[in-house]
């Protein structure tokens, strides 16, 4: 009886209930290893697709479609490193936006030339919403009232991209630019609210 136990019933032979618990047992704990090394690949697998998922998502988050594009829809180049891309000077026409009872308009071809004097930064588009990055400003020796203004763009709080905004004198237009990833900071020179000295960089 002793060696049938050991090699296994004999053909025809009928096993006892608690004999197929314990064989039933010792095969399912000679798979276990089998089952726990196909369940972690498995796991690592479903891991591994929610982080590129998840990756993707990142290094796209920011970029959605028209955010980078001009009223007209045009794709917007990007502000580089190097001097500032701000045109020095604009030509606008200004007109009333309503009329005005008892009077009539003339437009001063004199004063249709508006003077770049500023730069502003913007953490996402100022169109929609975009938060205004303010400078750190360092003194300039020997020059009361003259700053150095640094805007660092390394990091940003939205996850969207970083605008540069141009801002004219007697004018309230706006020129705005989405700025580089590659960029991470700008400066430029001040002698109170005027820019001065050298053109604004980034780099």
């Amino acid at each position: 009886m002793k060696s049938h136990a050991a090699a296994g019933p004999l053909p025809g032979e009928t096993i006892p209930i608690a004999r197929r618990i314990k064989i039933t047992i010792a095969t399912d704990l000679r798979r276990w290893p089998l089952l726990l090394v196909l369940s972690l690949m498995l796991s690592g697998c479903h891991k591994t697709g929610t982080e590129t998922k998840g990756e993707t998502k990142g290094e796209t988050k920011g970029e959605t479609k028209g955010e980078a594009k001009g009223n007209n829809g045009n794709e917007l180049p990007m502000q580089q490193k190097g001097a500032c891309s701000c045109p020095a000077k604009l030509t606008t026409n200004q007109e009333l936006a309503g009329s005005e009872p008892g009077w009539v308009e003339r437009t001063d071809d004199h004063n249709n030339t508006a003077t770049l004097y500023s730069l502003r930064f913007f953490d996402g588009d100022p169109r929609k919403g975009g938060v205004e990055l303010r400078p750190k400003k360092t003194k300039i020796p020997k020059q009361p009232g003259d700053f150095l203004a640094t805007w660092r763009l390394d990091q940003s709080a939205s996850g969207k991209k970083f605008w540069m905004a141009c801002e004219y004198y007697r004018s309230s237009l706006w020129l705005l630019r989405p700025v580089s990833s590659e960029v991470t900071e700008c400066r430029a020179g001040y002698g109170g609210r005027n820019l001065l000295g050298e053109p604004p960089s980034c780099r």
